[in-house]
């Protein structure tokens, strides 16, 4: 099988292997657990309840511990998880581009990509991949690992030459969702006008932005002054060891504020690690809003 390795990080398919959730922990007004046509489906997952047993029931379903204390023969009822499709939107703007660690951000954002494909894929959900790059057009619903990592390739290789503003590219793939997806924004968020499409996508699916940054944006070490240009912007910067970071502007109380999640990602600190915990709290918080 194909799949889209980076030295430094080894193989994407190692968050999937892990079993982790990527379903959306937050549905739409409109959408209950099983009312909706789902790309899994079956009895159910999750224990919900007790019924009295009708005929037909598969004995395997049947509550023996419930029945015995009813004396009333009950069938457990279950639960079909809703499987909702990912969206992928990847930010390949010049900030993304540079860097100090082993692993440039738009690389490190296509891994985690391809890694969090996977584990859709993995728990039968369509996949689908936009980029701030105009070249790479918007891919389309995958549910095979082979080709949605070919595709997570291909768009990892091109030029990065026609960007478009994150706003705009997130505005976009929200607008032509057909349902209620699972958005996951990967970018360093340098965009000063992101935000505003970040809320508006949050209020109409779930999404969860994750934040990259490389340790040279903390601080600017033995320097004293420097001339620099905003790398989303363009516009001089006069920077200080004591700048703050212009990504780390946006706390996760702004991203929650917006009606989404959030998770930093520090490249000069393990990378899968800090993408199972924000996979797992996302589970926490899925199941404990239902």
């Amino acid at each position: 099988m194909y799949d889209y390795t980076i030295q430094a990080l080894g193989r994407p398919g190692v968050l999937a292997q892990e079993g982790l959730s990527v379903i959306a922990h937050r549905l739409a007004n409109d959408i209950y657990l099983g009312a909706a046509a789902s790309a899994r489906s079956g009895e159910g997952h999750d224990y919900a309840g007790s019924r009295a047993y009708q005929a037909g029931d598969s004995v395997r379903r049947i509550d023996w511990r419930a029945t015995a204390r009813r004396g009333l023969t009950l069938t457990k009822t279950q639960e079909t998880l809703l499987r909702v499709p990912m969206v992928l939107v990847i930010d390949t703007s010049g900030s993304m581009l540079a860097g100090s660690a082993a692993v440039r951000k738009v690389d490190a954002a296509f891994w985690i990509a391809a890694a969090l494909g996977l584990t859709a894929i993995r728990e039968s959900c369509g996949v689908t991949m936009w980029t701030t790059d105009a070249s790479v057009p918007a891919l389309p619903l995958m549910n095979q690992t082979g080709t949605f990592l070919a595709a997570v390739s291909a768009a990892a290789r091109a030029g990065y030459d026609r960007p478009r503003g994150l706003r705009d590219v997130l505005s976009l793939a929200a607008a032509r969702a057909r349902s209620m997806s699972q958005f996951i924004v990967v970018s360093d968020f340098q965009d000063d006008e992101s935000m505003q499409a970040v809320r508006v996508a949050s209020a109409a699916h779930d999404l969860l932005a994750i934040r990259l940054t490389d340790p040279a944006e903390r601080s600017l070490r033995g320097f004293g002054f420097v001339r620099a240009a905003g790398g989303e912007s363009g516009r001089p910067v006069l920077a200080t060891r004591t700048t703050p970071d212009p990504s780390a502007v946006r706390t996760a109380r702004d991203f929650a504020s917006a009606g989404c999640g959030s998770a930093l990602i520090d490249l000069d600190q393990p990378i899968v690690r800090s993408l199972r915990q924000a996979l797992e709290q996302r589970r926490i918080v899925r199941r404990a809003v239902r």
